[in-house]
């Protein structure tokens, strides 16, 4: 009896060990401390956090043995049930082994013996943190209410450094928000951040970084949005209320109710906040037409604050 609860003792200690990692993933999601991509299949293209995959390994070499120790630890079936149990439990297990040995036959000893870990090592290059903790002072610095927009799982250095609340940000993670202060974000955004256009970075991190892709020297945007930091790799943006405020009202939009000029707006419905403003701003609200004398322009841009 004793050696049996000793036996028990150590599998269920070591599959929580092993298991443990989930607890923390869930954890760290909940309180939006860390930003997990899934690890790619075949083609093995590009990925980030493998961590979060490889993390499981243990668990999975673990779990199917530890079962089978069990299965054959069970008295000796006496009843057609009982020969279905052991049966299930032996199969199950077996499976899993099976699973495990085939996954590393494919998966890891590619990685490993024939590309020698070159996914791993392509997922860490172009780490920004010293820049981004320089762009996080700048933030902390000029901060003083509303949103912030940001694609936090390519700038989680400037999140975490920062020392804003998180709902404070605008991210990737928010769905209709990040969507909607993506395509307008003077409407929504008093500050922005995003990747310096000029800086060499590995593409994929350029690619991904949809606030840069989309508004990076873009003219109605830096009509918008006054530039207030700037390094090798980090572009801080601050908005000018006084000229959205003046153009949102020659559109017709309630000024009263957009989330950017409001420091007492910090929720809003996104189903319903176009309505709620009067409308949308689109980036063509930036520009006024020329007259005819000008036919080399059709439009120009208004600059004033």
């Amino acid at each position: 009896l004793l050696a049996d609860r000793h036996m028990r003792f150590a599998l269920v200690s070591v599959a929580a060990v092993l298991a443990s990692p989930f607890f923390f993933d869930v954890l760290a999601l909940f309180q939006g401390s860390a930003v997990i991509y899934l690890p790619d299949l075949a083609p093995f293209e590009d990925f980030f956090n493998e961590r979060y995959g490889l993390n499981w390994l243990g668990f999975v070499v673990f779990a199917p043995f530890a079962l089978v120790a069990v299965v054959l630890r069970l008295p000796a079936p006496r009843t057609l049930v009982d020969h279905a149990i052991k049966f299930s439990g032996v199969t199950l297990a077996s499976t899993l082994a099976t699973g495990a040995v085939l996954a590393n036959v494919l998966f890891f000893y590619n990685t490993v013996s024939i590309e020698h870990y070159d996914i791993v090592r392509v997922s860490g290059q172009g780490v920004l943190a010293p820049d981004q903790r320089e762009a996080a002072g700048a933030l902390a610095h000029e901060y003083d209410h509303g949103k912030v927009l940001i694609t936090r799982a390519l700038q989680n250095f400037v999140t975490v450094d920062a020392g804003l609340p998180l709902n404070h940000y605008i991210q990737e993670s928010n769905f209709r928000y990040y969507d909607q202060a993506l395509a307008e974000p003077w409407l929504y955004a008093r500050f922005v951040v995003m990747y310096n256009p000029e800086t060499e970075l590995v593409e994929w991190r350029k690619a991904n970084e949809l606030v840069s892709v989309t508004w990076a020297d873009d003219p109605a945007f830096e009509a918008a949005y006054d530039l207030v930091f700037e390094n090798g790799t980090e572009r801080v943006y601050k908005l000018r209320e006084g000229a959205v405020r003046n153009i949102a009202a020659r559109q017709g939009l309630d000024t009263t109710r957009i989330p950017s000029l409001n420091q007492h707006i910090t929720t809003w419905n996104p189903l319903t906040i176009e309505a709620d403003m009067g409308g949308s701003l689109p980036k063509s609200a930036f520009y006024v037409p020329v007259p005819a004398t000008n036919p080399v322009n059709e439009s120009i841009l208004i600059t004033h604050r």
